[in-house]
């Protein structure tokens, strides 16, 4: 069982400013090099100060894209 979701709206369409928290689901995506979009968009959100949840393989990603290397994360 899992849990199925559609998106609303595009990466490129997303504004920190309108968003309380930006969450980056799992899969194995993140594991194949996909999805560096989405680490670009979690820079942004993160520098802006709104928060960042990643589930499962997301995690992976953020680290690879070095936004856990000077933030507190749990």
């Amino acid at each position: 069982m899992g849990f199925a979701f559609s998106p609303t709206w595009l990466l490129n369409e997303l504004s920190q400013r309108d968003s309380a928290i930006f969450i980056l689901p799992g899969g194995i995506a993140w594991d194949e090099g996909k999805n560096k979009e989405a680490i670009e968009v979690a820079r942004v959100f993160l520098d802006s100060g709104v928060p960042v949840a990643a589930i499962c393989g997301a995690t992976a990603g953020l680290a690879r894209g070095g936004l856990l290397d000077c933030r507190r994360h749990l």
